[in-house]
């Protein structure tokens, strides 16, 4: 389906992210292809084994034979080579079919969060990265399944932002990086495909970050995660069953990406330019397992362009069953934590940081409100976080939905101060003397289906804006 305006944003951002992941048998993900993949390729590869050991045995045989025993055997063995022939181009047409599939969807993912310059990217970004948050309700039965198929994207995003951070910020020491890098072409949209940085760096992290986590598709993988299919998958697994499952997710994500994917193929005549488009394919994909081996066992020292997001997509969009909604802000504190371990580079981290603050793009923030005169109200607001790059990680950039306890469409874009965001005791403390009864009036008055069982606090460190942003009307969060 085209990203065209006869759909609304969020319902475009949805369908992207199903051609990325999808459940529906009829949808032909890029997961699904991965999967069927995985579950042929045992098979392929035997009845290719099993076709070359007969032509062998066939080849061996002509020593022995003469006359039309002979002319048999050369007929058997030229029909043998034909079958395994075909049987291999199939496949391959697959594979390029798979790759071009791919491709495409890094396509529609740069269209889609990527403007002519740095500040419309960095907007475009926040907005998808906040509507996909806004599309978790937070809870439910199947939240983790949701967010198993939303996080490819995200973290594909996320790792474009820190990458153009680093790159700009001269923290980038490939030079494979560094030499394809132009930053007059950098955000140049007509014929991506081009463009010599497209097509050796921002295509294969895109792919990285896309398919890391394609091995858990493999037959043997999902039968550790499922306890050979009766247990839930997001449940803790053993310290073994994990190793296990990375390990062998690991192998099969290099497998995926050298042979489920790997090189595109020259469309043309001319020597020269085949020559020049595989040289270049190759330099890709061997920058692409590089970078890939380079998250688990660094080497190179560029993984934490993946890494790094991946860790934080994990909380954000958690797959675990005891998912909290207003445990997000712990996220990056995590990021900033690896660094202090050694784990994550903390450059990269602290580039990270900058990018996302401690509020992730469409967290809801509950706010203590001023009046004209600057004087602290007595209640308190709604607000969405809807800009990359605060200046301060503590004080996120967002749109105020409501104001006098009513829902608005037209409120301001703002830095929300620490000791006005209630994530924070300073300023839940300052709402603490008043009275209960006004208190649960507010959250009656602010809530779409407010019920008094619900109340964890009188105080609500964030709030759920998914039902809000569900309306229609609602989904205008990114204008100034």
């Amino acid at each position: 389906m085209s990203l065209g305006s006869r759909i609304s944003y969020p319902e475009s951002v949805i369908d992207l992210n199903r051609q990325i992941y999808s459940v529906n048998k009829q949808a032909n993900s890029l997961y699904q292809q991965a999967a069927l993949y995985f579950a042929t390729i045992g098979e392929h590869k035997n009845l290719v084994a099993e076709l070359e050991e007969r032509i062998e045995q066939k080849e061996d045989q002509l020593v022995t034979v003469k006359g039309k025993e002979k002319a048999r055997a050369i007929a058997s063995i030229s029909i043998l080579k034909q079958r395994l022939n075909r049987i291999n181009a199939d496949r391959e047409c697959e594979r390029l079919l798979r790759l071009s599939c791919a491709v495409d969807v890094c396509l529609k993912l740069l269209d889609i969060t990527e403007s002519h310059n740095f500040e419309g990217t960095q907007l475009k970004s926040a907005k998808f990265l906040g509507t996909i948050l806004l599309l978790s309700p937070g809870r439910g039965k199947k939240l983790s399944e949701l967010h198993q198929r939303l996080k490819p994207a995200y973290k594909t995003i996320l790792s474009l932002r820190l990458l153009d951070k680093l790159v700009e910020d001269g923290s980038i020491k490939s030079s494979y990086i560094v030499e394809a890098y132009d930053a007059e072409t950098r955000y140049e949209k007509n014929n991506r495909l081009d463009n010599p940085y497209f097509r050796s760096v921002l295509l294969p992290i895109m792919l990285v970050a896309l398919f890391q986590d394609v091995g858990f598709q493999h037959p043997d993988v999902i039968a550790i995660m499922k306890g050979g299919g009766s247990l839930d998958e997001f449940r803790p697994l053993q310290a073994e069953e994990r190793d296990l499952m990375l390990k062998l997710g690991y192998q099969h994500a290099i497998d995926y990406a050298l042979n489920g994917l790997g090189c595109q193929k020259y469309q043309g005549g001319s020597k020269v330019a085949k020559s020049q488009f595989d040289n270049i394919e190759k330099m890709r994909l061997k920058f692409q397992i590089g970078f890939l081996k380079d998250i688990v066992n660094p080497a190179i020292g560029i993984g934490d362009i993946v890494k790094i997001p991946q860790v934080y997509t994990s909380v954000v969009l958690s797959t675990k069953r005891d998912f909290i909604k207003k445990d997000l802000p712990k996220a990056s504190k995590i990021i900033a934590q690896l660094a202090v371990n050694s784990t994550v580079n903390q450059k990269a981290a602290d580039a990270f940081i900058s990018i996302v603050g401690h509020f992730p793009q469409g967290y809801g923030v509950t706010l203590i409100p001023k009046n004209l005169q600057g004087v602290e109200l007595d209640n308190y607001e709604y607000a969405v976080v809807t800009r990359l790059n605060p200046q301060n990680p503590d004080e996120p950039i967002c749109k105020v939905v409501t104001r006098n306890l009513t829902y608005i469409t037209f409120g301001a874009t703002t830095s929300v101060k620490k000791d006005c965001n209630l994530h924070f005791n300073i300023a839940r403390n300052k709402l603490s003397k008043i009275d209960s009864t006004r208190l649960k009036t507010i959250m009656k008055t602010l809530s779409y289906s407010f019920k008094v069982d619900d109340i964890e606090t009188l105080v609500p460190p964030f709030w759920e804006p998914h039902e809000y942003f569900s309306d229609r009307k609602n989904q205008n969060l990114w204008t100034m």
